[in-house]
């Protein structure tokens, strides 16, 4: 699946919150999905 709701991404942002390397990851798979 490639479509990412707001919210989904919301709570993984909230998450990830103070940890770098999720954060680093999520942005990579947002660019390569999209």
């Amino acid at each position: 699946r490639s479509q990412i709701s707001v919210e989904e991404r919301a709570s993984f942002l909230y998450l990830s919150d103070g940890k770098p390397l999720l954060r680093q990851l999520w942005a990579t798979a947002t660019l390569v999905g999209s």
